[in-house]
């Protein structure tokens, strides 16, 4: 989430023991987060459905302390900047990861009038 930490504990401590933490709503948070982070997560991972932060539109999410003069109209209409560090971040990765992402470009080894008769679907 916000350290990149699960609140429920890793699955490689065990799966039955995570989801026994999301059944009973046992979540740990790290000290360092604001009151009203730790309110909007807990709020939103609250075990009760109908009391779940946004069971009743997302509005309820919206107008949580912890977004207060969030600006959601230039999130919709696509004119939020991106912040400086999550640009380098991805810069960062792109670069480490350049040659893992470059994609083989090759030529249909069939005729695209054979692939075009229904009877290639026969052998599929």
């Amino acid at each position: 989430m916000l350290q990149a930490e699960m609140p429920f504990g890793s699955w490689r401590e065990g799966e039955l023991e995570t989801f026994a933490k999301i059944a009973k709503g046992h979540l740990t948070l790290p000290q360092s987060f604001s009151i009203e982070v730790v309110d909007l997560i807990t709020k939103l991972l609250e075990v009760d459905e109908a009391a779940r932060l946004g069971s009743q539109g997302p509005d309820s999410i919206r107008s949580h302390s912890w977004f207060e003069g969030f600006d959601w109209e230039s999130i919709a209409d696509g004119s939020f900047p991106v912040p400086a560090e999550v640009i380098s971040r991805v810069d960062m990765h792109v670069e480490n990861h350049a040659e893992d992402t470059a994609l083989a470009i090759s030529s249909p080894s069939k005729d695209l009038a054979v692939l075009d008769t229904p009877e290639w679907l026969e052998d599929w």
